[in-house]
């Protein structure tokens, strides 16, 4: 999968996500993929565009954050 038809991908998973994220979770970066069904492999190549903070040298993302990110792309 090239970069265009991730991004592609990335879209269509944020309009099939429910529209109410009012309840914002931090997530590891397996627990971001198994929430939005992108893959692990893309998101670490994706991290340094991704809205995330460290944790030690763990990465952790707002579900919020990152569907807002996504969703303006």
């Amino acid at each position: 999968m090239n970069k265009f038809e991730a991004h592609m991908l990335a879209q269509e998973i944020v309009k099939l996500m429910p529209k109410d994220y009012s309840k914002d979770e931090i997530l590891t970066t397996m627990q971001l993929s198994q929430r939005t069904g992108i893959s692990v492999t893309w998101i670490r190549r994706n991290s340094n565009k991704l809205p995330h903070f460290r944790v030690g040298t763990d990465l952790r993302y707002s579900l919020n954050e990152v569907m807002n990110y996504l969703k303006k792309q």
